[in-house]
């Protein structure tokens, strides 16, 4: 009973910290801000990641962390922020409506905001613009919920929240094959999502 107890203690600590990485990824606010705690965090999951196939992964991260930052914070715009790139490529909506409704700002966005308020989870507008159905956002939603013990209403975040737009999050990713640090990274959330998926019932 306590090693089963302990083991759950870790796999929370773990869900934490991979949200906190991702949001770190996900949001453009922390993304710029936060080169050295993504550093310090590539290392330590890099270590014990959750499959083989991620360990280059890790690798890849680290040494173009290690190098021009600038570049990172370009491929994200390039995926994430412009409505159209010079190949034709669509950017990568990263909205939970976008994928639901079809638009930003849809009964999704409600739904969340609602989720949030019921767990005192308050959104700073001076730090950042985005709804409250960013994939960002929910990242740190979600880390505070199992900072907070509240396993159930996290699984419940990442079944009707995350679940429905991480595949198509992760495949639009890898139709930038020149962003390779964020092809990294969407490998990465893929392995991420499917332990997601085992621990919220899903599979």
């Amino acid at each position: 009973m306590i090693e089963q107890k302990s083991l759950d203690n870790q796999i929370i600590k773990s869900r934490i910290l991979y949200y906190d990485f991702l949001a770190n990824l996900f949001l453009y606010e922390l993304l710029e801000q936060k080169q050295e705690v993504l550093v310090k965090q590539v290392e330590l999951l890099g270590q014990y990641p959750l499959d083989e196939i991620n360990e280059n992964d890790f690798k890849n991260m680290h040494a173009k962390l290690m190098g021009d930052f600038g570049l990172i914070v370009a491929q994200y715009t390039k995926i994430f922020s412009l409505p159209f790139s010079l190949d034709g490529k669509s950017c990568v909506s990263l909205y939970l409506s976008h994928y639901k409704e079809g638009c930003n700002g849809g009964e999704s966005l409600v739904q969340v905001k609602r989720s949030l308020k019921e767990n005192s989870f308050y959104l700073n507008k001076n730090f950042s613009k985005e709804n409250e159905d960013h994939l960002g956002i929910l990242c740190l939603f979600m880390k505070q919920l199992l900072q907070d013990d509240k396993i159930i209403e996290a699984n419940k975040v990442y079944q009707e929240y995350i679940f429905p737009m991480k595949e198509p999050i992760i495949s639009g990713m890898r139709q930038f094959e020149e962003c390779d640090f964020y092809l990294n990274v969407a490998n990465i959330f893929e392995v991420f999502c499917i332990l997601e998926d085992s621990i919220c019932g899903l599979i």
